[in-house]
């Protein structure tokens, strides 16, 4: 994997910079002359910014420059001792996921363009990792684009093609996005209609071996039972497990190379509801007050 990093840093012109004990690999293209220097004050910027996700392990937010630029920031934390050996000698994982990101871009999947990716190392130890994009305008709320899946028939056949087929198409390319739920795929509303795209990479890998069967599964069910398990906690809206699972295995074996079994799909779908008590049974009745939805 470190050669092909080193291959994508070259080819799209991502160049070295040393700060201190900051190094970071910028995009000639991307970056303006205020980002680059700004890179410095990078864990400050986060932190006077506007933080989405701030745990032990991973900080995200948006960080808007004086000029007005913004950008999305995602920062590795150091975990630990485990940690710590694991990448003394190697790069974060974040270059990992910036390699990812253009793949999908190389396969015309949008995804958020990465403008820097970087490290702190102090003494060789790996401190933090850095992840830099460009934010995705106009961005639907991920509550708002259930929602319209539920409440729109059209949205939910044009959601089911299209991210089915961007699926399909990096499985088929031998790449794992890793954590593919429903809040990772963005909606944008355009004045040409609405587009998807897949965000999130951090768990994203690119093998150099086919895909099996059971990882293909257990990314199309992520996407399944994250969209049941939203829909019944935020609409009280329970779906029909056998109709939703056909219909997406349905789409997917249409675009792929790959045929999935909808035995194995159903299964694996039920084992990610159980974990959250979401049902999943083909119970009609009413008298739990739920609504039934067959989409």
């Amino acid at each position: 994997m470190s050669d092909k990093v080193q291959d994508y840093l070259n080819k799209h012109g991502m160049k070295e910079v040393i700060m201190e004990d900051l190094i970071f690999h910028v995009s000639h293209k991307l970056a303006t002359r205020e980002f680059r220097e700004s890179l410095i004050f990078i864990d400050e910027m986060i932190t006077g910014g506007h933080i989405l996700k701030d745990s032990r392990t991973t900080t995200a937010g948006i960080l808007e420059l004086k000029n007005g630029e913004r950008y999305f920031i995602k920062r590795e934390n150091n975990k630990g001792v485990k940690f710590t050996l694991k990448y003394m000698l190697r790069r974060s994982r974040v270059y990992r996921a910036a390699y990812a990101a253009s793949q999908l871009d190389e396969l015309g999947i949008p995804t958020p363009r990465v403008v820097a990716v970087g490290s702190r190392r102090k003494f060789h130890v790996l401190q933090s990792g850095y992840l830099i994009t460009e934010t995705v305008d106009h961005a639907l709320l991920m509550s708002r684009m259930c929602q319209m899946l539920n409440e729109d028939k059209d949205f939910f056949d044009d959601f089911l093609s299209t991210v089915c087929a961007y699926i399909t198409n990096i499985h088929d390319n031998n790449i794992i996005h890793g954590d593919l739920k429903l809040s990772n795929i963005y909606c944008v509303d355009e004045p040409t209609g609405y587009s998807f795209g897949l965000w999130d990479l951090d768990g994203a890998v690119v093998s150099n071996a086919k895909l099996p069967i059971q990882t293909r599964v257990s990314e199309l069910a992520r996407i399944i039972s994250s969209y049941m398990r939203i829909s019944h906690e935020q609409f009280n809206i329970t779906h029909d497990l056998d109709v939703l699972a056909a219909r997406f295995c349905e789409q997917y074996n249409t675009s792929s190379q790959v045929k999935l079994p909808l035995d194995k799909l159903k299964r694996r779908t039920v084992i990610f509801l159980d974990k959250y008590n979401i049902p999943s049974d083909n119970d009609n009745s009413e008298s739990d007050g739920n609504e039934r939805n067959t989409v």
